[in-house]
């Protein structure tokens, strides 16, 4: 239980942190955007590529990826069908809020933690997870709203041509493209000069706190109280229900074990992804509950994180 607490208890305090600079006023909106990119152009794409190029194909199990998005996709399928069914939403809402359950925040809280716990052995797991996270479950999001009713609008693109955007933009993507370049580096068996790997080590070393107090800072911008029911469900499914479903398809379907199945479930009941805003903002779509459901799931999942982490001791 100590090991536990004092893993989690330092990746929040450093989210509190950075909540704790932003309502102090200390940066203000338009910091909190240029604090983004350059924690997302520059310090996490070192720390992916640096990661990434000591993997070998050869020796990498595809198993955890079989199990996440096997599981994030029935639990996508599942979300939308249920929702229509039974709430009442139309396929907009609906998909938003699936993806709300299954998008989590892999790369801003997933990395830094998953990298503390379980070191790089968990970290390549997580990664080759963060590779198609994106990809997968945003194509994913884009096929059901584009063909859902918003590409009817005659000053949105065709349908395919909206789709192939969404495609080009998340494989160019700040934290796609160095995962592409570091499995392509280390496949090709590439040396990495010391004059070029020394300064890429020190970008990588501040990806994480950036990042943690990056999240921290865009928390203080959102609010729950006008959304707090939705948000209260949203949250539930996203950090309780959602890892649940992963750990069991993990366990008893894939036969995962040790750090690969912590990483997997680990990975689930991290919070609701701040992109899952911007993607409902993108679609002027349930933005209130979104926003309310990224807060409330981060300050929850403290609790939910150090319970995956005490039962995978």
């Amino acid at each position: 239980m100590t090991a536990v607490v004092f893993t989690i208890l330092p990746v929040f305090a450093v989210v509190l942190a950075g909540y704790a600079v932003a309502r102090a006023g200390l940066i203000s909106a338009e910091g909190v955007t240029g604090f983004t990119n350059v924690t997302f152009y520059l310090f996490v794409p070192a720390l992916l590529f640096r990661a990434m190029r000591s993997v070998h194909f050869d020796a990498l199990d595809l198993l955890p990826l079989y199990t996440y998005f096997g599981g994030a996709l029935l639990c996508f399928l599942i979300s939308i069908a249920a929702s229509r069914r039974w709430l009442g939403s139309d396929i907009r809402r609906a998909t938003v809020t699936a993806l709300a359950i299954t998008f989590s925040n892999t790369v801003l809280l997933g990395i830094p933690l998953v990298k503390l716990a379980f070191g790089d052995r968990g970290l390549v797991i997580l990664l080759m997870i963060v590779s198609l996270h994106t990809l997968i479950l945003f194509a994913t999001a884009t096929l059901f709203l584009e063909f859902g009713g918003v590409g009817s609008d005659p000053e949105v693109r065709s349908h395919w041509a909206n789709v192939a955007e969404a495609v080009r933009n998340t494989l160019v993507h700040p934290v796609i493209l160095p995962i592409i370049a570091g499995l392509t580096w280390g496949a090709m068996r590439l040396p990495l000069p010391d004059a070029v790997d020394a300064p890429l080590a020190l970008l990588a070393a501040a990806s994480g706190p950036c990042s943690l107090v990056l999240l921290g800072a865009s928390l203080a911008q959102y609010g729950i109280a006008e959304y707090w029911r939705p948000a209260l469900a949203l949250s539930a499914l996203k950090i309780v229900v959602f890892p649940v479903v992963i750990w069991a398809l993990g366990k008893y379907v894939f036969g995962l074990t040790g750090v690969a199945l912590a990483v997997v479930t680990l990975t689930a009941a991290l919070p609701v992804g701040a992109n899952v805003y911007l993607f409902a903002q993108r679609y002027q779509v349930a933005q209130g509950e979104i926003t309310a459901a990224v807060a409330l799931s981060t300050a929850a999942s403290v609790v939910t994180l150090a319970l995956v982490m005490l039962y995978f001791g």
